[in-house]
């Protein structure tokens, strides 16, 4: 499931301290987090682990879910 903070990849929009004009960014909009190359890689990846498996665990069995992310 998506939800309105959730972050994701775009393309920068101007050059700034983070990433340059036309750069593949991965972009966290709560925090205003930019992160670009293997950070980002890394980061993205992470973040679809977890939403995988918030997805799987969640609507089914929320203890399950929370025990899992405790042993993380």
């Amino acid at each position: 499931m998506n939800y309105k903070g959730d972050p994701y990849w775009t393309i920068a929009r101007f050059d700034s301290k983070a990433a340059k004009k036309g750069e593949r960014i991965f972009y966290y909009p709560k925090t205003k987090t930019v992160l670009k190359g293997a950070a980002a890689e890394k980061a993205a990846a992470e973040f679809e682990r977890c939403k995988e498996m918030e997805d799987f665990y969640a609507p089914n069995d929320p203890v399950q879910y929370n025990e899992w992310l405790n042993n993380q």
